[in-house]
């Protein structure tokens, strides 16, 4: 405004300073985060990192009077990609680490913050009443952040010595990934027989299904692809680095 609000009347005045205040506040905190994230990028080694799909996570079920979430046209499945991150921190920054995330965490997520015990490590989650319930840990020289608990459990069992993993796997290869076929298959036939009963799909775009044509239609059209999928079992991918670029082959 002109003449920094002069012109306006004491009502307009009030609001306009307030407007200008709530600026300047969330101006203060958005560089006071970016600060925060710098200095928390300066305690990682950010040399390496291991990802971990465990399947999809269900949302919580709908309260009394709360509406179905609506998702592209037709009812949302309620599921959440269940991922775990895991960066190495620099040595001897494992506690500092740690305290940055502790006071960092709640202010990156709205929710609940919650703590729990996992055998030497502690987990941190902010639970949101959704789906997707951030959570990290700080454990063997590493963080471990994810999109909800049992996905950071499964990596820092691993970590902790609970659980082989992929590091268990002898090989000099540029990158490692474990395919599960049957666990896979199990979760892309939950999101298509979602898509199919809310009338996503041909024949019933337009109206809902019932479960019976669902499975119906499910087994007609991805029934072959899903069994292939599930025959393929567990198997290890090495990705290995070649003159010709890079090459992705079961181990």
């Amino acid at each position: 405004f002109m003449e920094d609000g002069k012109a306006l009347s004491p009502k307009q005045k009030t609001a306009y300073d307030k407007a200008v205040a709530q600026v300047r506040a969330r101006n203060r905190e958005r560089k006071a985060l970016r600060e925060d994230l710098a200095t928390l990028l300066g305690l990682l080694d950010l040399r390496g990192a291991a990802l971990a799909w465990n399947g999809w996570t269900p949302a919580p079920p709908p309260g009394p009077g709360k509406p179905e979430q609506r998702f592209g046209g037709f009812a949302e499945p309620g599921r959440t990609p269940s991922l775990a991150l895991a960066l190495p921190v620099k040595a001897g920054q494992g506690a500092a680490l740690a305290a940055s995330l502790q006071r960092l965490w709640p202010r990156l997520f709205k929710g609940q913050p919650q703590k729990r015990p996992f055998g030497t490590a502690e987990l941190t989650r902010i639970r949101t009443g959704q789906a997707f319930n951030p959570c990290f840990a700080v454990v063997a020289d590493h963080l471990v952040a994810g999109s909800d608990d049992k996905a950071v459990e499964r990596m820092v069992a691993g970590l902790l010595g609970q659980a082989p993993t992929l590091a268990d796997v002898p090989g000099e290869a540029y990158g490692r990934f474990e395919l599960d076929g049957p666990v896979l298959a199990r979760d892309v036939e939950a999101l298509l027989l979602a898509y199919l009963k809310e009338g996503g799909w041909q024949p019933f775009e337009g109206q809902n299904a019932t479960a019976e044509e669902a499975a119906a239609e499910l087994a007609a059209t991805f029934g072959p692809f899903l069994g292939a999928v599930k025959a393929l079992g567990r198997q290890t991918w090495h990705l290995a680095s070649t003159p010709a670029g890079f090459e992705l082959t079961p181990r």
